[in-house]
């Protein structure tokens, strides 16, 4: 048996116990997800069009609105942070990271800036969001009612699913 890549690198294998998780190198792909891969990556095609389509299709198998792929949950949060800050205003999106003057404040339960690799408010911050601490970790207020009554406030983040990155098991 031919070893792979990260045997050739001489790294130890896990066993993820854990579901997604970036540090442990985020989830394997099925072999139909791989042959997919490859034949995308064999031709060129304009990325616009591309972010588009992919867009629409997640949309109508989802119901969403609308739709973004992005690479990671970072690039996700970091994008939709800009996105609430911006509108799409293409003067503001030009000034990003900068966003003095906008209403930039993300407000997020304490509790919920976990640690997936790097926290939620690194992200929020590479969004040219503030975080506005809510809460505490075992009381929380309302947070989309804080919202409401902060003039800078433009997006609430909620974690969903709490990360146990503590237990991934060495093989």
């Amino acid at each position: 048996m031919t070893p792979n890549i990260y045997q050739q690198l001489g790294l130890k294998k896990v066993i993820n116990a854990c579901g997604k998780m970036t540090i442990l190198g985020v989830s394997s792909v099925a072999p139909e997800v791989m042959q997919a891969t490859a034949r995308a990556a064999s031709a060129f095609v304009e990325i616009d069009a591309l972010v588009e389509k992919t867009g629409e299709l997640v949309s109508r198998y989802t119901g969403a609105e609308d739709s973004y792929i992005t690479s990671c949950a970072s690039a996700g949060i970091a994008i939709a942070v800009a996105a609430a800050i911006t509108h799409g205003d293409r003067a503001r999106v030009a000034l990003m990271p900068d966003s003095t003057g906008m209403a930039n404040e993300v407000v997020m339960l304490r509790g919920h800036n976990v640690d997936y690799g790097a926290p939620v408010t690194s992200a929020i911050r590479l969004g040219a969001g503030v975080w506005w601490k809510s809460g505490q970790v075992t009381s929380p207020p309302l947070a989309t009612g804080e919202c409401d009554y902060r003039e800078h406030c433009r997006l609430v983040v909620r974690e969903i699913t709490p990360l146990r990155t503590e237990r991934h098991v060495e093989h």
